[in-house]
């Protein structure tokens, strides 16, 4: 259906009305796949960033371990005396 204004001022107010209630689900579902794809996104780029993080939290912990063994000290004592 074309929605310019002449053809808008031809339809009966039922007609408009139902009109706007059928534009008005439609918004709502597209509002709703909108807001799944952003959440998919969102959730993909947690996991990635995650990942991430455990990658960086593993390569700090290899680093301490090395930097503690050069002075003498266990990583676990190191650990239990910063809980």
């Amino acid at each position: 259906m074309k929605l310019d204004h002449d053809t808008l001022l031809k339809k009966s107010m039922l007609d408009v009305i139902k009109l706007c209630i059928d534009l008005n689900k439609k918004n709502e579902e597209l509002r709703n796949k909108i807001a799944t794809l952003k959440q998919a996104k969102a959730s993909t780029d947690v996991k990635e960033t995650n990942k991430e993080l455990r990658a960086e939290n593993k390569r700090l912990k290899a680093q301490i371990s090395t930097i503690s063994k050069a002075l003498g000290h266990n990583i676990a004592d190191v650990e239990n005396n910063e809980k």
